[in-house]
């Protein structure tokens, strides 16, 4: 008989939006190993996924990270906390965990992207710019970091500087369909001022 990869299944169902699948799937996983704190994290995401943050936080909460766990672990521990505390509308908590992933990977998007996201989410428009400037020249997504300060552009009305926003992330990535959808209808927008 061949055993169940468990892990494996909760992660393809989870990357396929599965979530259901991929819940049963972990806590079989977690079950059969108590002590792994990978599985515990994507149990963690899985129910973030499902808005379950109460257990969330109980995992997290459980979860006892050492000075000797990989750094991987790390990064999805400071996410999945500050993107649960983004979700319960609990934005400075959010902040928090997110300048801690800041402080772990100083040289990456991540952290500042998901900082900038949820300052636009509370409205502070401002710090987002500024956390999303940061992200631009860090490496990893700055596509990512450009397409946002086009969306808080957008959603502020200043359609050019959007625009500008648009161009330099489609210069990185030019596949992206959520940045040629928006650069689409900043276009179309500033076609209708000018009416």
């Amino acid at each position: 008989m061949i055993e169940t990869d468990w892990f494996a299944k909760a992660l393809e169902h989870h990357e396929d939006g599965n979530y259901s699948q991929a819940i049963i799937a972990i806590r079989k996983y977690v079950e059969a190993n108590p002590n792994n704190k990978a599985g515990k994290l994507l149990e963690a995401v899985i129910y973030g996924d499902l808005h379950n943050y109460d257990k969330v936080l109980k995992i997290l909460n459980d979860l006892e990270l050492n000075a000797d766990d990989e750094e991987k672990l790390f990064e999805l521990y400071y996410t999945e906390f500050g993107d649960t505390y983004n979700e319960m509308g609990n934005y400075q908590e959010a902040i928090k965990w997110y300048d801690k992933l800041i402080e772990l990977m100083p040289n990456r998007t991540k952290g500042c992207i998901l900082k900038g996201a949820c300052f636009a989410t509370a409205g502070k428009y401002e710090l987002a710019i500024q956390e999303h400037l940061k992200a631009t020249q860090l490496e990893g997504d700055p596509e990512e970091a450009y397409y946002n300060l086009a969306l808080i552009n957008r959603a502020e009305m200043k359609f050019e500087q959007a625009k500008k926003y648009c161009e330099k992330s489609l210069a990185i990535d030019p596949e992206g369909e959520e940045v040629k959808h928006c650069y689409k209808d900043i276009l179309e927008a500033l076609k209708l001022k000018k009416i």
